[in-house]
């Protein structure tokens, strides 16, 4: 995977998280499992990747409403 590559989402380049292949879907991590991580899966690798970077937006947008 080349994280450097700018058709990546910024937040996946920045993070880079693991990706690898579970049956017939593909899926990407950040943190130890998917209870507690990011964790996108789906189809294909760019749906997976457009699925972390969701849980990724919305796990950040969480956090700024407990810190107001």
């Amino acid at each position: 995977m080349d994280y450097e590559s700018l058709v990546l989402p910024p937040l996946f380049r920045q993070f880079q998280p693991a990706v690898f292949q579970d049956g017939d879907e593909f899926c990407c991590i950040l943190g130890p499992d998917p209870e507690r991580g990011i964790f996108g899966c789906a189809a294909t690798l760019e749906q997976s990747i457009k699925d972390w970077e969701m849980q990724a937006r919305e796990r950040v947008a969480g956090q700024t409403k407990w810190t107001m």
